[in-house]
């Protein structure tokens, strides 16, 4: 990974190490993450079993030892297998200003363990897993926008996805993000086409088109998605545990929900992570999406701020 000058200054600079895990019938996630220049340290686990969602959060002092993480423990273990390069649209678009002060790597592995949920051991047996780290400059509103400091006038619009896929057999894979306006207009050589689950905006499928070996033989990926996890649980969008808020010396709390009894159209839960299956030039791949989309994307159909898709 391309290394760039840490910021003393830049508030939402920050160091985060993310793993998500899938296997049939469960997910798990972590999220550790290091604020230098607000000190605070951060975490938080997932557990999504049987279609329950259970949380843990933490937040401390950063030159202090991080609270421990209640009843949802873990004690998996990542293995790498190999990396995931990033494909030539890895990279901030729409003339993004953080272009240049952040880095993203990401690492296929699989994860093993168990994770002790009110005392009952849940065991993670994952054959498909992603470690994604990133270094720089952050685009989390609540770090670039903090409190006391007027909100832009215009309501936000996001259609951001990152597809990471890899063929079963081999170590390494092809990540594509895309970064789209309300018109469908982003830099890159990459197309893509998303349908939702209807009335979210929950992926549910997506046609990919990737550049070739040669301008006329072009790339195809098709996928199917699988049962959202929302990333509120690693406190993305929280209310409460958004990742640099200053709590206390240390602070720890657990929260569960069905997702299935989510509003899929309160913005806190628009952003997700999916498991991915189908078939990149007709063969077998899966992987990890991560979907945040947010306002009107016209070439999807999606309409108002929040409103769920209509097929």
């Amino acid at each position: 990974m391309e290394d760039i000058p840490a910021s003393d200054t830049d508030p939402a600079w920050i160091e985060e190490e993310r793993i998500v895990a899938f296997w049939d019938g469960g997910a798990f996630a972590t999220r550790t993450t290091r604020h230098p220049n607000r000190g605070i340290g951060d975490a938080a686990t997932t557990l999504v079993v049987d279609g329950t969602q259970v949380s843990a959060h933490t937040s401390h002092r950063l030159d202090t030892d991080p609270p421990g993480r209640l009843t949802l423990t873990d004690s998996v273990a990542f293995s790498p297998t190999g990396d995931a390069p990033p494909d030539a649209t890895d990279r901030p678009l729409r003339g993004d200003p953080l272009a240049g002060r952040r880095t993203t790597a990401l690492t296929w592995g699989s994860a093993r363990g168990t994770v002790d949920l009110d005392g009952r051991p849940v065991g993670v047996d994952a054959a498909l897993a992603l470690r994604t780290v990133v270094r720089g400059t952050h685009d989390r509103p609540e770090l670039r926008h903090p409190a006391g400091v007027a909100p832009p006038r215009a309501a936000p619009q996001r259609w951001w996805h990152r597809v990471a896929v890899r063929h079963r057999d081999e170590p390494t894979g092809v990540v594509v993000t895309v970064d789209q306006d309300a018109e469908g207009r982003s830099a890159g050589p990459v197309t893509v086409a998303a349908t939702y689950r209807p009335g979210t905006r929950w992926p549910a499928t997506y046609a990919i088109t990737l550049p070739g070996p040669r301008s006329d033989l072009p790339r195809s990926l098709h996928l199917a998605a699988g049962s959202p996890v929302p990333l509120l649980g690693l406190g993305e969008h929280h209310p409460t545990w958004v990742p640099g808020r200053w709590h206390d010396e240390a602070a720890a709390g657990v929260e569960r929900w069905r997702i299935d009894e989510l509003d899929p159209t309160d913005i806190r839960h628009l952003h997700v992570l999916v498991r991915v299956e189908g078939e990149l030039d007709g063969r077998p791949v899966h992987g990890v999406a991560e979907a945040l989309a947010l306002g009107p994307h016209r070439p999807s159909g999606l309409t108002g701020f929040t409103a769920g898709w209509s097929p």
